[in-house]
């Protein structure tokens, strides 16, 4: 959802389902974004777990750039991603496609 805001598109619909295997998942991710399959399979994989380090000391220890809130970021990489102005596979085609339709 506030991927979706990032983008500046409405707020997308969310089914829930019974059961999802992170295969599926991966397979979902992959049709409905940009991600390739196999960052698809690994985010998914990765969010079975929380490995979120709580504790401020462990970002000076590895001495982390300073972190970004989720909504600066999906910003900052939106309009990275726009003035790139080419996305590959079929994002790229459908993207073509409606920047097209809206220049008409």
């Amino acid at each position: 959802m506030r991927t979706a805001g990032a983008l500046g598109l409405r707020e997308p619909i969310a089914i829930r389902v019974p059961v999802l295997t992170p295969r599926l998942s991966s397979l979902w991710v992959r049709f409905v974004s940009r991600a390739r399959w196999n960052v698809a399979r690994e985010i998914v994989i990765g969010l079975t777990t929380d490995l979120i380090a709580r504790d401020a000391r462990y970002w000076d220890r590895i001495e982390a750039p300073p972190r970004v809130p989720f909504d600066e970021a999906a910003r900052r990489a939106v309009a990275e991603e726009r003035a790139e102005k080419r996305v590959e596979g079929a994002w790229g085609v459908i993207e073509r496609f409606v920047a097209h339709h809206r220049e008409r």
